[in-house]
């Protein structure tokens, strides 16, 4: 989810109907989601002066509407999901009265079950919203237990919410699938020296993602050591800058020693044999709710350069897991390429590193573990709404 919505912002800033957007946003996950995941979405745009709501839906449930009188269920011709297959998406206009509530859910909310099998169902969300204090907020409040994937937003929660029912619970990794990858094969595809230091970056290519600071670096380190290598791969959301990397490759005589390969499916074996084939992974990021990849890429043995931001405060420890950068900072690609110099310098700091972060994920982010947390937020839950009934 954090890269489908990585790309809407993407999307959003070239495209403004809500049909085109989805459309858009179908064609860019397509090669990019494994055969059995989709991603379902309702998006719209408020138009608050004219009161009116444009609208499209890919396969998300029918969002809910009220405006003083019976809630409806506001039914439209409903598109398939983002990444099952070619798709239109229809667009629909309602105008919003002066008490107007519109609830849009996942199904996650409308099919959880309590303890004796019950759906939550679409019925009772009708009832919610002709309360008449009916916000996101008060479902907060009103939760037996929130979870907080984000350090951030848990921290957040519990300095703006009234109870203490809340905990953070992060992403997780399947560290048995990135545990063996055939690295050399993936350097012999791409005519990278098997002694060459190389250097890997997986995220769309964004200016959100902030590859252009890689290259600045890289072209540093190459300065300094004729056998580096970059390799960065993933989808072009945002054309316009992927043209200004590849402007800067040419200006900079780089063409012989970076790759940019496109996007790759979670399961194409290609993507953990990059991981096997790096020296270090790094992720410069302007912003980064959490970073799956950097668990991704320490389930692979490697070291991780990330920024510190977002949720990557969080989730590396600087000199032990990874060592962090400023991304913000004037001399962020100085800083950069430097502590790149140190890893294909320090081949002992370099595996030490590397399995620190290997210990990392599989003690607190396998979703083995992850799944037995959960477990037990969900007991805790249960505690919580059985003393509140």
């Amino acid at each position: 989810m954090t890269a489908a919505r990585g790309i809407l912002r993407s999307v959003t800033r070239h495209v403004s109907r809500p049909g085109a957007v989805l459309e858009r946003m179908n064609r860019l996950l397509g090669g990019d989601l494994p055969g059995n995941k989709f991603v379902t979405m309702f998006y719209g745009v408020l138009d608050g002066a004219r009161r009116r709501l444009c609208f499209a839906n890919a396969g998300h449930p029918w969002p809910i509407y009220s405006d003083g009188g019976c809630p409806q269920v506001l039914k439209t011709k409903l598109g398939l999901p983002l990444g099952v297959g070619e798709s239109r998406y229809d667009e629909c206009e309602v105008e919003l009265g002066p008490d107007a509530r519109l609830l849009v859910y996942s199904d996650g909310v409308s099919e959880a079950c309590n303890a004796q099998g019950e759906d939550f169902g679409v019925s009772r969300l009708r009832l919610h919203t002709r309360h008449d204090q009916l916000s996101a907020r008060r479902v907060l409040e009103d939760a037996d237990f929130v979870i907080c994937v984000g350090d951030s937003e848990m921290q957040k929660a519990k300095r703006e919410l009234a109870h203490d029912r809340i905990a953070y619970l992060p992403n997780g990794v399947d560290c048995a699938k990135f545990a063996t990858g055939d690295g050399a094969a993936f350097r012999a595809k791409h005519q990278i020296p098997a002694d060459a230091f190389l250097a890997l970056n997986i995220s769309r290519i964004d200016a959100q993602k902030n590859q252009m600071l890689a290259l600045e670096a890289f072209a540093r380190l190459r300065a300094q050591r004729a056998n580096a290598f970059l390799m960065i791969i993933g989808p072009e959301t945002q054309p316009d800058y992927a043209r200004k990397l590849r402007d800067f490759i040419l200006a900079n005589n780089l063409g012989d020693r970076v790759k940019i390969l496109p996007g790759m499916r979670n399961d194409n074996p290609a993507l953990i044999q990059a991981f096997h084939a790096c020296d270090v992974f790094v992720l410069p990021s302007m912003h980064e709710p959490f970073g799956i990849v950097v668990l991704e890429a320490w389930s692979s043995g490697k070291p991780v350069i990330a920024s510190r931001v977002g949720g990557l405060q969080a989730l590396v420890r600087d000199g032990e897991t990874g060592f962090f950068i400023d991304p913000n900072a004037g001399d962020a690609a100085t800083d950069l390429a430097a502590k790149l110099n140190r890893f294909a310098t320090e081949p002992e700091l370099k595996n030490k590193i590397g399995a620190n972060g290997l210990r990392e994920a599989k003690s607190k982010y396998d979703w083995t573990q992850i799944g037995q947390q959960l477990e037990i937020l969900y007991q805790r839950a249960e505690k919580n709404y059985a003393k509140r009934k």
